[in-house]
């Protein structure tokens, strides 16, 4: 059934476009997540359940 689908399915430098773009977003993702000053931030972040003064 995918098969059928996909013969009929004209637009195939739209497929391309849309793995493209994936491939940018997850390398940014990746990029943001694992950049030098997001330790800090992730230390913080990683301590507030351990904080007794939090929210309750």
């Amino acid at each position: 059934m995918k098969a059928e689908v996909l013969l009929g399915f004209e637009w195939i430098q739209l497929s391309i476009l849309a793995l493209i773009l994936f491939l940018l977003l997850f390398v940014g993702i990746i990029t943001w997540v694992l950049r030098k000053d997001s330790n800090h931030l992730y230390g913080e972040a990683s301590k507030l359940p351990l904080n007794e003064g939090g929210m309750k």
